[in-house]
């Protein structure tokens, strides 16, 4: 789950919202065209990757540029759960340093 605070800027919470339905959309995609092996599969989307930015130059640059800003900006995803949470979830954990 993905929580940020009522500062956040919207257009980053868009950014990620629909980066995460794309990616939800192509999860399996090399594996339903008949590439099992993860070697295989990396080679599939890589080749995807590489047509998809000679057919659209511009929009691979707006990305990368969105990307760069991602970066840069002052919010980051928070994470509700502290150590102190998992060390009493996880007994291991309440042993080490």
């Amino acid at each position: 789950m993905i929580y940020f605070n009522r500062r956040a800027n919207s257009e980053i919470w868009l950014l990620l919202m629909d980066a995460k339905a794309e990616l939800d959309s192509i999860a399996g995609e090399a594996l339903r065209k008949g590439w099992s092996r993860p070697g295989d599969q990396d080679r599939y989307y890589t080749s995807k990757t590489w047509n998809e930015i000679r057919e659209n130059p511009i929009a691979a640059l707006r990305l990368l540029g969105r990307k760069i800003l991602l970066t840069f900006q002052d919010e980051e995803v928070r994470d509700s759960h502290s150590y102190y949470f998992f060390a009493v979830e996880v007994p291991l954990l309440r042993w080490l340093p």
